[in-house]
């Protein structure tokens, strides 16, 4: 069964898109439902820490790193996880050498709640400020994002 949306209101649970309206109405009067429910977490939070991310990317003094094939680089989807991971949520990988790295845990809807998603927000937010834009306050930084997400 997929997952349906519905919406509190005064009147119970009333559904909130065509799919889930559609599976109420086939719905037998008097039938209880098991149902596993979540308050999935918020898509323009999800983003603003994307429009977060791409503000400090864009603003950060990157370095030039020469190597034997050529200059690297940082691409936005790196910083961010080296972002998470300075903000404490990594955790530890090994590979087959026996080697181990750090990698950034998934933000992903079905990994992670609104709460736990705040608590990575704003960690990265501190991070982002004490690492890489240290002359930013957060009304800058909140300007910045809003511009952002204004420009999408």
């Amino acid at each position: 069964m997929p997952d349906l949306l519905f919406i509190r209101s005064s009147a119970g649970l009333l559904p909130a898109d065509d799919e889930a309206r559609e599976w109420l109405a086939e719905l037998r009067y008097g039938v209880t439902v098991a149902a596993k429910v979540r308050v999935p977490r918020n898509i323009k939070f999800h983003r603003k820490f994307w429009a977060m991310m791409r503000v400090a990317y864009a603003n950060w003094d990157k370095p030039t790193i020469e190597t034997p094939f050529g200059p690297a680089t940082c691409p936005l989807s790196e910083f961010s996880r080296n972002v998470r991971i300075l903000a404490g949520y990594g955790e530890p990988v090994a590979n087959t050498r026996g080697e181990w790295r750090m990698q950034a845990k998934s933000i992903s809807f079905s990994n992670m709640d609104e709460s736990e998603f705040e608590k990575v927000y704003n960690a990265c937010l501190n991070v982002i400020f004490q690492r890489f834009l240290p002359d930013w306050d957060n009304e800058v930084m909140q300007d910045a994002i809003n511009q952002m997400m204004d420009f999408w």
